[in-house]
């Protein structure tokens, strides 16, 4: 009995010791440098932060950190002849890409960027005799967008689809339908 006892001790004092290890962790920053992203991230053992500024990186504890949720704003200039500027609005809940894991140093800066343009494709999904199409827009580091994009605070309009053959007759023309 005695062994056993100590055993459990020791098992227990092993396992405190692991479980209090990453709270021991250092500290390092995570940031973005692109204006208008905002970032929440889940980190170690159920830290959530979530990164706004390209100027004020914020010190969090050392660790993997996963994204949860992305809110991009672009803000556009008035085009020559416009009085007004356009806020361009996308969202993001994953998948995520290569930021999918990101691991946070101590004594360290990770910087986050979205300063690339985001691309848009489409999904093809056949199911004899149909053809199903749907929009997808992917962000510089894999990141996939909600393919519903607000402009000025409201939802865009439906995107426009052309469907051309090999010889570039036109087969199809149409809009996607949200839902």
């Amino acid at each position: 009995m005695k062994k056993l006892l100590t055993a459990a001790a020791i098992a227990f004092v092993v396992l405190a010791i692991l479980a209090a290890r990453p709270l021991m962790r250092g500290k390092g920053q995570i940031a973005t440098d692109t204006p208008g992203v905002e970032l929440i991230l889940h980190g170690p053992w159920g830290f959530t932060c979530t990164i706004t500024s390209p100027d004020e990186p914020r010190t969090v504890r050392a660790g993997v950190y996963r994204p949860a949720q992305l809110h991009r704003t672009i803000q556009r200039e008035p085009a020559s002849g416009s009085e007004t500027a356009e806020t361009w609005q996308m969202y993001s809940t994953g998948p995520w890409g290569d930021i999918a894991r990101i691991d946070v140093n101590e004594g360290q800066a990770t910087i986050l960027s979205f300063n690339a343009p985001a691309t848009a494709g489409v999904n093809v999904d056949i199911v004899r005799p149909y053809v199903n199409l749907g929009l997808r827009i992917v962000g510089p580091n894999g990141e996939h967008y909600d393919p519903v994009i607000r402009k000025n605070g409201r939802n865009t309009a439906k995107p426009k689809l052309t469907i051309f053959d090999e010889a570039g007759s036109q087969l199809h023309a149409g809009s996607f339908e949200f839902g």
